[in-house]
């Protein structure tokens, strides 16, 4: 995959567009400048937590043998499974929409911010499955830093932007997002079955 096709992937999977509700819901009622100490914060914690991911996962992987074909194949249906959920998200529970009550929680910390919401399992799955299929190590931590950064920037400016697009167009975008990644998703997903069937003939 290239540099562009990964650092894509993972940028739709961080899915800050779709966490921009959220986020507001958390720091809603504290001021603006105090959010940005929380969100710099937060997001160098999610940041921390998928590098960790990228040196350990591809040694987990790696002890476990498993095949590219497997890897590929694995990965497709994971892009997959988070391309439907964006494009048809679950409604939330009543415990779920009680975690985003700033008046009842704590100012986050780690939790629920950087993790699970950046720094979930969806990201951390992908970059241990991206660490092992690339050769070059430079390509997925460089796709790490920079779907990082595009996703700080967005929930940085996270009031400006929905001010300025309203609720809904930001739900529209999810969506485009999630078809998206359905398409990568299933793109990986030939990929994989292509590699067995050549390895079959051969």
């Amino acid at each position: 995959m290239s540099l562009f096709t990964t650092t894509l992937s993972m940028f739709l999977i961080m899915n800050s567009v779709g966490h921009i509700m959220a986020y507001l819901g958390l720091v809603d009622q504290l001021d603006e400048r105090r959010r940005q100490r929380i969100i710099i914060r937060e997001m160098f914690f999610a940041l921390l937590i998928m590098l960790l991911f990228y040196f350990v996962g591809g040694l987990l992987l790696d002890a476990l043998e498993v095949s590219p074909q497997t890897m590929s194949l694995a990965g497709g249906l994971i892009l997959f499974l988070i391309a439907i959920r964006m494009i048809f998200p679950r409604s939330k529970q009543p415990e779920e929409q009680q975690l985003f009550l700033p008046s009842e929680k704590p100012e986050p910390f780690i939790f629920p911010i950087a993790t699970p919401m950046i720094a979930g399992p969806s990201i951390l799955t992908t970059i241990m499955l991206y660490t092992h299929q690339e050769h070059i190590g430079y390509r997925v931590i460089a796709a790490i830093l920079i779907a990082w950064a595009f996703s700080i920037t967005i929930l940085f400016f996270a009031q400006e932007i929905r001010n300025f697009v309203g609720r809904r167009a930001l739900i529209a975008v999810e969506r485009l997002m999630g078809l998206l990644l359905t398409m990568m998703a299933v793109e990986m997903l030939l990929n994989g079955l292509r590699s067995i069937i050549i390895g079959g003939i051969a």
